[in-house]
């Protein structure tokens, strides 16, 4: 949990757009986290990928491509 706050912390600073993802179904870090750093981001997007857990890319490649495409147009 310290670990976590500090790294909030940091994420704070980033001032340029950030893109975060999370699987929906991710067991090793709960939704929860991701929805922390976005919250903490200034410019930041979150996008949440139902029916994925913690390996996006081997689990939803083509639904992560998609994402990752508009996220840089």
């Amino acid at each position: 949990a310290w670990a976590f706050e500090r790294f909030l912390d940091r994420v704070g600073q980033v001032s340029c757009p950030a893109l975060v993802l999370w699987g929906a179904r991710d067991r090793l870090l709960p939704v929860e986290h991701g929805v922390a750093i976005f919250k903490h981001l200034q410019d930041g997007r979150l996008q949440v990928i139902d029916d994925c857990g913690h390996v996006m890319p081997l689990e939803r490649p083509e639904e992560l491509a998609k994402v990752l495409a508009g996220f840089f147009e």
